[in-house]
């Protein structure tokens, strides 16, 4: 508890005792001056489908300004054990009103396997401070679990103490001022949607037989609009000029949704959980909630820059049986599918058909991920239909390793079921590929010009 020296109680409680249906992840109280009855009760921010964050408050101070300052430790946010305790700094006014929190995470160091060590090591801040400039430091200490201690192998960083010095609105110099701040010392923010980012996407139409032609998609912000009482962007879609409505909030993305009336959560590029959005059918009647497991996250390499990319599970949300699977680009979109996440697409049928992301630009960045022209456009058909020089596979069918003759080395590929599904993809080691699972594939092979599509048998 902190006394005010105006004589206010403040104090921490995991749950609202006025509300048994409250959320239980940590709320601010202030008692008037005679401890009688409550003045204000103030929620800390959590988010139950994405990073369901839990504070365990453990200072207060007073600022110069009257505010409040307090710091403790923040846990969830995280897909492994290890990355669910951080510090954190929070900012509120003498009248109940939160003005920002920041949680701070330490980086897993000397490269450990993320998938296995987790992406963070732990820690907790006990004591604030504010300086005379308005500066505010605290402390705490920063510590590796022993699961992770049994690969570093060095006792002494167990535990180090943790000294944080962060300006009036928590941000730390040298860092990207976040919600979630890493300090790993990199500056580099992603990607911040304006009027003028554009997102050009692959389409393939079938166009007779296994051939098909292959244009291009355009989604670019042209302005900001009022839709369902917020501001939105508004995306324009090249081919057919129609709108949708795109809100950002930090790392989370929201498209407006017509049949829900609501805006639809599709990316949280910072969570490495799961997150839930609400869905409704596209092609049928039905809808629900989809809960969205990141099953990893890793890094590419794009055109000089690295970018991490969520590889998510999609539950069955109309889509096909089973779940569905889907990469993204963290501050950009899908790796394939368009702008938008499918979601309730299971009973349609399109002939015209998104695939990659070809571009992606705004007034700072341009990325092409494909080696060719953004808005080019070009037939690709099967084997049997190819001239000499194109790609060739043996044996067809196979017991799973296939050999791959006329594609360069280290060439880009997407492997899809029968139902559409992308079911792998990367690039060609030595021109063999292994697939594991028997069933019937469309083989995508880029030959650094144009892409083809070879079907392919595992028996």
């Amino acid at each position: 508890m902190h006394v005010s020296e105006s004589g206010s109680y403040y104090y921490f409680s995991v749950v609202n005792p006025e509300d048994i249906w409250a959320s239980d992840n940590g709320w601010i109280n202030k008692l008037n001056p005679e401890m009688e009855e409550v003045e204000w009760r103030t929620p800390l921010p959590s988010e139950p489908f994405s990073n369901n964050w839990k504070y365990n408050v453990l200072d207060f101070i007073e600022a110069a300004n009257g505010d409040i300052i307090f710091c403790g430790e923040a846990t969830g946010g995280g897909w492994h054990p290890d990355d669910s305790h951080n510090g954190f700094i929070a900012r509120i006014s003498p009248g109940g009103e939160l003005k920002w929190t920041k949680i701070y995470r330490h980086p897993n160091v000397d490269a450990l396997p993320v998938d296995e060590f987790g992406l963070y090591r732990q820690g907790k801040l006990n004591k604030v401070i504010e300086t005379p400039t308005g500066q505010i430091i605290a402390c705490g200490h920063a510590r590796y679990s022993p699961f992770q201690l049994s690969a570093i192998q060095d006792l002494e960083l167990s535990s180090r103490l943790w000294l944080l010095a962060v300006d009036a609105n928590g941000c730390l110099a040298g860092e990207e001022c976040q919600d979630v701040i890493v300090l790993d010392g990199a500056n580099t923010a992603l990607p911040i949607f304006d009027i003028g980012t554009r997102w050009t996407y692959e389409v393939e139409t079938a166009s007779g037989g296994p051939a098909k032609s292959v244009s291009f998609e355009t989604y670019e912000i042209v302005d900001t609009a009022t839709v369902g009482g917020q501001t939105a962007f508004a995306v324009e879609e090249g081919s057919t000029g129609n709108l949708q409505y795109l809100r950002q909030e930090g790392s989370l993305v929201y498209l407006w949704d017509a049949d829900l009336e609501m805006y639809q959560l599709n990316y949280d590029f910072s969570v490495n959980s799961q997150y839930g959005t609400q869905w409704t059918s596209q092609c049928s009647s039905g809808g629900g909630i989809a809960m969205i497991e990141v099953d990893s996250v890793t890094q590419e390499t794009v055109m000089g820059d690295t970018l991490p990319v969520q590889h998510l599970r999609i539950e069955n949300n109309g889509t096909i049986e089973g779940d569905l699977l889907t990469n993204v680009y963290a501050g950009i979109g899908q790796q394939s599918g368009g702008l938008r996440l499918p979601l309730g697409y299971g009973l349609c049928d399109p002939v015209r058909e998104v695939t990659q992301l070809r571009c992606f630009e705004n007034d700072s960045l341009q990325y092409n991920f494909v080696g060719y022209s953004c808005d080019s456009t070009f037939v690709i058909t099967s084997t049997s239909e190819v001239t000499q020089g194109a790609i060739n596979i043996f044996p067809n069918p196979s017991s799973g390793l296939i050999n791959i003759e006329g594609a360069p080395p280290s060439a880009p590929y997407e492997l899809y079921a029968v139902d559409g599904r992308l079911v792998q993809s990367g690039v060609i080691s030595g021109r063999q590929l292994f697939i594991e699972r028997p069933g019937i594939y469309w083989l995508k092979v880029s030959t650094g010009k144009h892409w083809e599509i070879v079907r392919v048998a595992v028996l």
